[in-house]
């Protein structure tokens, strides 16, 4: 009766998820087609190059997902598809793989029905369908974090060359699917070394220079040579470039954890009872919050820099569940008084998850919405006026627009742009380069209100013979401002109406 009691739970959790990942499946983030448009040109010949025509620039967060999607267009798949699709999967393999750390993180319950709470409060979580169907590399950093804490545990239960090599090599493909996950095999492994340094020696750590450590540096060496610079393009833009806004690190931080009260109440009860590797990998996730304290969240979305590490808040908890009804039996309460009390925070987690589900898939369900009727739309027109691409686009959503159209584009906001990333928002530099269109945020349709630095590109384009030639409207205090040269193509078949009928005298 138990086993059929927890099959049950198990089909319904799973049912739920995948009718989630159902409700919001249209939603694609604009941020994903950047990746795409690198593995656009990488499965082209191009190699890593934002655009066609341009010098290479390390703008993508993820090298493992644009060779993936690389490969997907090698094989004429559909890249958005497939990308949905392999972020379904890494989502399910994350819940197998929390079942599975859970059994192996405390083996003395590895066969009470505890083991099977993480993953089914992870795929109640309403971002885990969200990050799911994205786009982007989430799910697959977040599998990528969960395997790592299970290799690393399992080489230090039990020693050997072996284990210690699919630790390292899990890492690899840790950190190079999100650079911010090398903090997490460096700090846990470490931490471990420090504390037991004579194993680390005999066992683990001779494999670990040889599969992560000496991959790591050839990569990291080979990729400053060819982008000419250390550090990704966005690193800087996050972290040193003042002039673009973005949501203070310690404020993003602030909104994961206190959406994750009663989880982080339930890890508090497990944090004393941990040793060795577990208190090691746990130590190296605290550090991977620490860090997203310096950098602006610029596109954080449903906290995506940090719900990599959401497993292993989940694993914790289900380990402090079972620690908390352990001190509440020291005061002698009848047993059933005892869970029911330490019940409450999975109650209220799932309580507050649920409520949240329906204005988180209403506002992904409208970022679908605004993407398909304005960017979408009109990355269309730019495409109908230059199939060839050889025309360029100044823009600052640069994801849609320039992978729909396939014009050569040049990011505004500097995540894709070398000059800026590097050298700092230069106005002049920017007004003076040569391109065909221009397309700027604004959040009133009258006239151009945003930020100071492209209020001010805005009026220099004007000065240097630009003139709006349409508003499109994305949505409430958000509309797209699209310029042209008076005389030039773009501005005049982009001075028609929309869905106008294309002028095929025009040359």
């Amino acid at each position: 009766m138990r086993r059929l009691v927890l099959a049950s739970l198990v089909l319904a959790t799973l049912g739920a998820f995948l009718y989630r990942v159902y409700e919001v499946w249209p939603f694609t983030i604009d941020d994903s087609f950047i990746s795409f448009r690198y593995a656009q040109n990488l499965a082209a010949g191009h190699g890593l190059r934002f655009s066609e025509h341009a010098d290479p620039v390390e703008g993508f967060t993820s090298p493992t997902w644009v060779a993936l999607g690389a490969l997907f267009l090698v094989c004429r798949l559909d890249i958005v598809l497939m990308a949905k699709l392999t972020g379904v999967m890494a989502s399910l393999g994350t819940s197998v793989l929390l079942w599975r750390a859970f059994r192996a993180w405390f083996p003395e319950w590895r066969t009470h029905p505890l083991c099977l709470l993480a993953p089914a409060l992870f795929l109640w979580h309403p971002d885990t369908p969200v990050h799911a169907v994205s786009g982007m590399e989430t799910a697959l950093h977040t599998l990528l974090v969960i395997a790592t804490g299970l290799s690393f545990v399992e080489m230090a239960d039990d020693p050997s060359p072996q284990k210690a090599k699919s630790f390292a090599l899990i890492g690899l493909c840790l950190g190079l699917t999100r650079p911010d996950g090398n903090l997490l095999v460096v700090a846990s492994a470490v931490a471990l070394g420090i504390f037991n340094l004579r194993q680390a020696a005999g066992t683990w750590l001779v494999p670990l220079l040889r599969w992560y450590v000496l991959p790591g540096a050839l990569y990291f060496a080979v990729r400053a040579w060819y982008f000419g610079h250390w550090l990704p393009a966005p690193f800087h833009v996050k972290v040193l470039l003042d002039d673009l806004p973005g949501a203070p690190g310690p404020l993003a931080v602030w909104s994961f954890f206190s959406a994750q009260l009663a989880v982080l109440g339930l890890v508090l009860f497990a944090l004393p009872r941990l040793r060795g590797a577990r208190a090691a990998f746990s130590f190296a996730a605290a550090l991977f919050a620490a860090f997203y304290l310096i950098p602006r969240h610029v596109m954080g979305y449903n906290h995506r820099f940090l719900f990599p590490i959401l497993p292993v808040l989940l694993l914790l908890a289900a380990r402090g569940l079972e620690n908390a009804r352990h001190t509440l039996g020291r005061f002698r309460l009848p047993k059933r008084v005892a869970l029911a009390v330490t019940a409450l925070p999975v109650a209220w987690y799932l309580v507050d998850v649920t409520s949240a589900w329906p204005p988180v898939r209403k506002a992904r369900l409208a970022h679908h919405a605004v993407l398909a009727r304005a960017h979408q739309r009109l990355a269309e027109r730019l495409r109908a006026i230059d199939p060839s691409g050889d025309s360029i686009v100044a823009v600052q959503d640069a994801g849609v627009i320039p992978f729909v159209s396939g014009w050569n584009a040049i990011d505004l906001c500097g995540l894709n742009d070398e000059t800026i990333a590097f050298s700092g928002l230069d106005i002049d530099e920017l007004a003076l380069r040569q391109v065909d269109v221009v397309v700027l945020n604004s959040r009133r349709k009258d006239q151009h209100v945003h930020w100071d630095w492209d209020h001010a590109l805005y009026e220099k384009y004007l000065t240097h013979g630009f003139e709006r030639v349409s508003v499109v409207r994305v949505r409430k205090n958000y509309f797209l401002f699209v310029l042209a040269r008076p005389g030039t193509l773009p501005h005049r078949r982009l001075s028609q109406p929309d869905g106008a009928q294309p002028d095929s005298a025009l040359p």
